[in-house]
């Protein structure tokens, strides 16, 4: 068992606990997570400049997130894709920023981890590329039609010679 993220009465901070039955029925193993631990860790995730990683645990309750409070409920539209299959990647826009997600699940815990690029980081990586490529293939244009001037020039100056 995997409880949502609460407030732990002791510490004041906010905690998940993990817990199982031992198989002798006799009483419960169980350990307190702190989300201040597990988001450390997410926050060290790099996903391109401005993007993030996130954690929500089966019930749509964000576990972390850079904006959300753990705990609070995920009720953009845009879950409802995430929690219909297992693992996947789309695009799609939020606050009018077009960004990419992909996602696995958890088979253990049940969690989504999820990871967001904004797509214009992805455009401006792309037509970076895309200059030094055109770039080269322009300089490789001149080199060749250079090479191709004076190869003529060497071929028919024999042929002129003869007339």
């Amino acid at each position: 068992m995997i409880t949502t993220p609460y407030v732990d009465r002791a510490t004041k901070k906010v905690i998940l606990t993990v817990a199982k039955k031992l198989k002798d029925g006799s009483g419960v193993v169980a350990a307190d997570l702190y989300i201040s631990d597990i988001q450390k860790l997410t926050e060290q995730v790099k996903i391109g400049k401005k993007g993030y990683a996130a954690l929500l645990d089966k019930d749509r309750n964000y576990i972390v997130h850079p904006t959300a409070e753990s705990g609070s409920k995920a009720t953009e539209s845009i879950i409802d894709l995430i929690y219909q299959v297992e693992v996947g990647h789309f695009p799609y826009e939020l606050n009018g920023e077009s960004k990419e997600m992909t996602f696995a699940s958890n088979e253990l815990t049940g969690w989504k981890i999820v990871g967001v690029m904004f797509s214009s980081e992805v455009d401006d990586a792309a037509s970076k590329i895309l200059h030094a490529t055109l770039f080269v293939l322009l300089g490789a244009l001149l080199a060749g039609a250079v090479v191709i001037y004076f190869v003529t020039k060497a071929i028919m100056k024999p042929i002129r010679e003869l007339k």
